[in-house]
């Protein structure tokens, strides 16, 4: 009695650590489609009613300086003076999920997004709108 009640503390915990809010969106037909709703059953509705090679772009946990959230393929300018090292000018990077983890990144470094403040990213669109925006960002 005291194992199953142990247990269920235990899961109970790991859930709540865990607990984070995953969502996706997909470049389709041309348009930006957003999963409607959250949880396990709102996603595989959302991917099931994609096409088989439809992109699809997770929510990286963060938004920008305007308050709108960072998926994979979002392109940003990051000011100069928000990093401190070699790099003195401000740099197009692209959110991409590498590695366990999301990162800015362009042809010369990445970023872990995780390490940059959120009022120092300024939104310009996203790879697959505005597909000129990858060049900016190599």
């Amino acid at each position: 009695m005291l194992t199953a009640g142990f247990l269920s503390v235990k899961i109970i915990l790991k859930i709540r650590i865990m607990k984070r809010e995953i969502k996706f969106r997909a470049w389709q037909d041309g348009q930006m489609l957003h999963q409607a709703g959250l949880g396990n059953y709102a996603i595989a509705r959302f991917v099931g009613f994609l096409y088989e090679d439809a992109p699809l772009m997770q929510f990286a946990e963060k938004k920008d300086k305007n308050n709108i959230d960072i998926y994979e393929g979002d392109v940003f300018i990051l000011p100069a003076s928000s990093t401190l090292d070699e790099y003195r000018h401000d740099e197009t990077l692209t959110v991409v999920f590498k590695n366990s983890c999301f990162c800015l990144e362009n042809e010369r470094r990445s970023i872990l997004l995780s390490g940059v403040q959120s009022d120092s990213l300024s939104l310009v669109g996203n790879i697959y709108q505005e597909p000129e925006l990858v060049n900016a960002a190599n």
